[in-house]
């Protein structure tokens, strides 16, 4: 136990005292494991889980804090184990370097100290100096980014949930899209060529010479595929199937809204060659490509806005 004279009368534990201690379950009075590391929340101000190797399954579980009765003593006691599946991500950052906001390094982290609620106090810098929660603008288990202006270090962390979250909105955004997208087209594909052409005018706002015209509600016409328009199409001049970037744009669905954007990762067919390297700008021929190999969805999927 760990107690100092700023901090009243108030129970102290040091986290360096409470990793390797046996864990007991009191429900069945069998030992769990030992106790390895510890999970802590987003802004590092409480700890949630520890981590503990299990004996009989020779594998970690993690016990929520709501869980632990006691830790003060030689052994950490607990109600029980619980399995969480997915596991949390752990994150203790005990012996992470401490960077200030502006790259300066600060040291390691020593410690961690918790008060009798789980809640981190503060963290103990290697050396001397200590920052608390509120100094801490991000982490990971191997890094913390801390600013004493508490003030700053508030500004700072609005800003970052911000970008989160005009970054997961996005995400979102798009995601919607493509999957409304992708089911618009499966819906016409039956429709053959000449119908799925002609929803890909109204949806680009073109007419089938590339020119921009007026929006008109959207009519979808059942009518039989084409075959003959289809061969026309794919009948190149030179024989070897290429088509004009005109009549990919004709034949290529509402995937033309990847035009412009960067392949994140390499795609491949049947062969070991890619059929599109990573940090390819997409065009009209790339889609084409993509739809004759099956692979749309692969390259809507590993792209991202330039």
């Amino acid at each position: 136990m760990y107690k100092k004279a700023f901090f009243g009368v108030r129970e102290m534990y040091r986290l360096t005292d409470i990793i390797s201690k046996p864990v007991i379950s009191i429900a069945d009075g069998k030992q769990v494991g030992t106790a390895e590391s510890a999970v802590f929340n987003k802004s590092l101000s409480k700890l949630t889980h520890i981590s503990v190797f299990d004996l009989e399954l020779e594998d970690k579980v993690y016990i929520p804090s709501s869980l632990i009765l006691s830790m003060e003593k030689e052994a950490v006691m607990v109600k029980g184990a619980a399995l969480e599946d997915p596991p949390p991500e752990e994150n203790c950052p005990i012996n992470a370097f401490i960077y200030d906001e502006q790259g300066g390094l600060l040291g390691r982290t020593a410690d961690i100290i918790l008060d009798k609620n789980f809640s981190v106090a503060q963290i103990e810098i290697a050396g001397g100096g200590n920052l608390c929660p509120q100094n801490i603008i991000s982490f990971s288990k191997h890094t913390i980014v801390a600013c004493f202006d508490v003030e700053k270090a508030k500004k700072l962390k609005r800003l970052r949930a911000q970008r989160t979250r005009s970054k997961k909105a996005q995400s979102n955004e798009e995601d919607s899209f493509l999957k409304d997208t992708i089911a618009q087209v499966i819906e016409m594909l039956p429709l053959g060529l000449t119908a799925t052409a002609r929803f890909y005018d109204d949806f680009s706002g073109e007419d089938g010479n590339g020119e921009k015209k007026e929006k008109q509600p959207q009519e979808i016409i059942q009518e039989s595929p084409q075959p003959d328009e289809s061969a026309e199409l794919f009948q190149a001049e030179d024989g070897q199937g290429t088509l004009s970037e005109h009549d990919i744009r004709r034949i290529v669905p509402p995937f033309s809204y990847l035009i412009g954007r960067k392949v994140t990762a390499d795609l491949y067919g049947l062969s070991d060659k890619p059929l599109i390297k990573k940090d390819t700008i997409i065009t009209a021929k790339h889609i084409d490509l993509c739809r004759r190999h099956g692979k749309l969805i692969a390259l809507a999927k590993n792209s991202k806005s330039v």
